[in-house]
């Protein structure tokens, strides 16, 4: 079963890997924020959860065109997933899942769709 969210005017904060980027509290911040909003826009549009091997895409929808690294929009996708852990899918390990990521620049929006 195919299941979509759209989170309208929001993407999950880069969280830097290592120590570089700042204080562990701050990384932590993003990522609650992150697995907050992606779990509860989940649960509110109904999802189901998903046993066994999934598929998940996530897109970036940009507002202004600047380079961004396909490192980096990985690294912003943990507390995503962290959150449909909780719940949607079993687990995040790579023997159930399979990850996409992509992103686009669409002018004046901001969005996240799984």
């Amino acid at each position: 079963m195919t299941q979509t969210l759209t989170i309208e005017r929001w993407v999950p904060q880069q969280v830097t890997n290592g120590n570089k980027g700042g204080h562990w509290r701050v990384k932590q911040a993003k990522l609650d924020e992150a697995q907050q909003m992606v779990w509860g826009s989940a649960r509110a549009a109904g999802w189901k959860p998903q046993p066994g091997k999934v598929h998940v895409h996530i897109h970036f929808v940009f507002p202004q065109k600047r380079r961004r690294d396909v490192d980096n929009l990985t690294a912003r996708v943990k507390g995503c997933l962290d959150a449909l852990k909780r719940g949607f899918i079993d687990d995040d390990s790579m023997e159930v899942l399979t990850l996409a990521v992509s992103a686009e620049v669409e002018k004046g929006r901001k969005a996240l769709e799984i």
